[in-house]
């Protein structure tokens, strides 16, 4: 049984990050929202796992729902573009946003189980609809072993622990570069000026 647990891929679930919208004032109007592509198609596979050979995680879904919840709370309409719709900006959408992932390193963890540490870090630049830079800031979250881990239990089954434990630590991390990310943009004078224009 060992053995045959050694050799599986397991795939790290991640809870849904934010159970609420931030509670932050509103700005009236429309802003496009377009997600990098190293976010939409974030995978990554490590092979350095106690009980699992291997684990994939993938940060893309779940930072988008996290991020469209963000951006509903922050702005009266806020709209989607696809990643080839990036030059079609909406007529009523005073500008784009645009969030990447600045980084994640979950698939280079390594020691025992409840050791590891995980940061998560996104970055956004805000651009008129001509394409100037209006500004840019960052959200940073880190989750360790003396953290308290929601959704993460000592009743499961061996087989997941690691993953499950992995996916505690990640959603936790992003949790908090989500709370960073809204305080750095509220703390932005060049930002809110723009938005109050």
């Amino acid at each position: 049984m060992l053995l045959s647990a050694c050799s599986t891929t397991s795939n790290v679930p991640l809870s849904s990050p934010l159970k609420q919208p931030p509670a932050v004032e509103t700005h009236p109007g429309s802003i496009a929202i377009l997600y990098a592509e190293n976010l939409r198609h974030h995978r990554c596979i490590a092979g350095k796992g106690y009980i699992a050979a291997s684990w994939t995680i993938e940060l893309g879904a779940p930072s988008i729902g996290m991020f469209d919840r963000i951006f509903s709370a922050l702005f009266e309409n806020p709209v989607g573009l696809q990643a080839d719709a990036a030059s079609q900006i909406p007529a009523n959408s005073k500008g784009v946003i645009e969030v990447g992932l600045l980084k994640y390193d979950g698939c280079e963890v390594t020691g025992p189980i409840g050791r590891q540490k995980i940061t998560v870090a996104y970055q956004a630049t805000l651009r008129a609809r001509e394409g100037s830079v209006i500004a840019r800031w960052e959200g940073h979250g880190r989750a360790g072993p003396a953290d308290n881990l929601e959704g993460y239990t000592e009743k499961i089954p061996f087989g997941e622990v690691e993953t499950r434990y992995l996916g505690a630590l990640t959603s936790l991390a992003m949790r908090r570069a989500a709370a960073d990310f809204v305080i750095n943009f509220e703390r932005n004078p060049s930002l809110r000026a723009w938005l109050e224009k």
